[in-house]
């Protein structure tokens, strides 16, 4: 790990150049869900979720994304790489203008996700049905039935 506790409290340089957002080739996310950041590269791979567009606060408006950010397909999954210094709100999707940016960031994250490295899938969360908002004041809760098992990893 990197220690970040003056990068925090007291607005240190960081020694970090990459973050690993999320790593999961498991099949309960379509296949491949991952994104990377490494130095100004931002990289989502494989499926884009369900949220897509931007989202303003005051007032609350969705604007839907423009053709410049819609993804590619390259090394087999479909790919947005933005780089952040000249695009902080993921706006452009560069990836055919950098292929080699590209491969290097599905290398990275094939690395991370090999279990040989320590990688475990993440675990099925599907909500439970009583823990369904509607029932608890609209508030998620949590829901265990009596009969299920610890899983310990």
């Amino acid at each position: 790990g990197v220690d970040v506790w003056r990068v925090v409290t007291e607005g240190a340089a960081s020694d970090r150049t990459e973050v690993p957002l999320n790593i999961d080739t498991s099949r309960i996310s379509r296949g491949n869900f991952s994104a990377l950041i490494n130095g100004t590269w931002k990289l989502i791979n494989g499926w884009e979720g369900i949220y897509d567009g931007w989202w303003s606060s005051q007032p609350y408006t969705k604007e839907e994304p423009t053709a410049p950010a819609e993804g590619v397909k390259m090394g087999g999954a479909n790919v947005w790489l933005f780089d952040l210094s000249r695009d902080e709100t993921e706006r452009h999707n560069v990836a055919q203008d950098h292929p080699g940016v590209v491969a290097a960031m599905q290398q990275r994250m094939r690395e991370l996700a090999d279990p040989g490295a320590g990688y475990v899938a993440p675990q099925p969360n599907l909500p439970h049905p009583a823990s369904l908002p509607f029932l608890h004041n609209g508030t998620w809760a949590p829901f265990r039935r009596g009969d299920e098992e610890d899983v310990v990893v």
